[in-house]
């Protein structure tokens, strides 16, 4: 399907495709965890408990992670190296994303989805900053310009 459509269109057609689909699956997921926590009176789902989507979450990962791991046209696994270090890296990103996919679903319960994707939207910004302080990271003036312009963005939201 991509080769196809990378013939006929170019790359950019699949990268502006990938976004497009990206956006789409991201903002309806982003609603329906809304609606699960809205009250029943408001035609809503009326969940209370954000940790029973936080794991089904995880759970969804864990089986689209093995089912991809399945075609190794699609991801091919590789061994991981560097003893305990890296387990322990793997385990620290783990926890952290399992801890703000629990942070966004408990969210959703006090703040509207407007508010919790424009604080998700400088997520950029606050990495950019961070990565230059512990990671002495320099960027290129375009970078900037892009960090600049969701700045710019979320301002204006």
């Amino acid at each position: 399907m991509y080769e196809r459509m990378i013939k006929e269109h170019g790359i950019l057609a699949l990268q502006l495709f990938l976004v497009v689909v990206f956006l789409t699956l991201n903002t309806a997921l982003n609603m329906y965890n809304k609606w699960l926590f809205v009250p029943v009176e408001k035609k809503g789902a009326g969940l209370t408990v954000p940790l029973f989507i936080t794991m089904t979450h995880s759970a969804a990962g864990f089986i689209t992670a093995l089912t991809l791991s399945q075609f190794p046209q699609i991801y091919a696994p590789r061994p991981i190296t560097g003893g305990i270090k890296s387990w322990m890296a793997i385990l620290a990103i783990s926890m952290f994303f399992s801890a703000g996919v629990g942070f966004n679903n408990s969210s959703l319960l006090h703040i509207p989805l407007s508010l919790a994707q424009m604080i998700k939207s400088t997520h950029p910004v606050l990495l950019a900053v961070c990565l230059y302080f512990l990671e002495d990271a320099r960027y290129t003036k375009e970078k900037i310009i892009a960090i600049l312009g969701i700045v710019v963005g979320v301002i204006l939201t």
